[in-house]
């Protein structure tokens, strides 16, 4: 399948607002990553440890790298990212009314704007053939 979708980068969907601050473990690790390390599991490597690696860090420049069922694993500015940026980087509407924490419904979900593209994607390619 082809699919036409432009990336689109954080720096589009990042917000502003107080950020959920960085456990001890994940702090220790962050302040000891290099500038081109996004994964912390790298970085915790580098200094002889196998951890921390599901924690991802946003690049501005980039889109979202993939949103987990588990809180609290992307970083962006010294803190976690908010609802709100887990929200639009999972495509669901800024107004869905989540039944559970946003993180982990998004990451246990197929975003909607894939499957859209998806259903398009098999009716014009496969059904609209037959």
């Amino acid at each position: 399948m082809e699919f036409k979708e432009r990336p689109i980068p954080f720096k589009e969907i990042v917000s502003s607002g107080q950020r959920k601050l960085l456990t001890k473990s994940v702090k220790e690790i962050y302040s000891k990553r290099k500038e081109d390390e996004y994964c912390l599991g790298e970085t915790a490597e580098r200094l002889g440890k196998r951890s921390h690696f599901n924690y991802m860090i946003a690049n501005l420049n980039a889109p979202l790298y993939t949103i987990t069922g588990k809180n609290d694993t992307l970083i962006f500015d010294n803190g976690f990212l908010l609802d709100i940026e887990i929200i639009k980087g999972g495509s669901f509407p800024s107004d869905y009314i989540f039944s559970t924490r946003p993180q982990y419904l998004i990451g246990m979900s197929v975003p909607p704007v894939m499957t859209a593209q998806v259903a398009s994607n098999v009716y014009d390619q496969w059904l609209s053939k037959i």
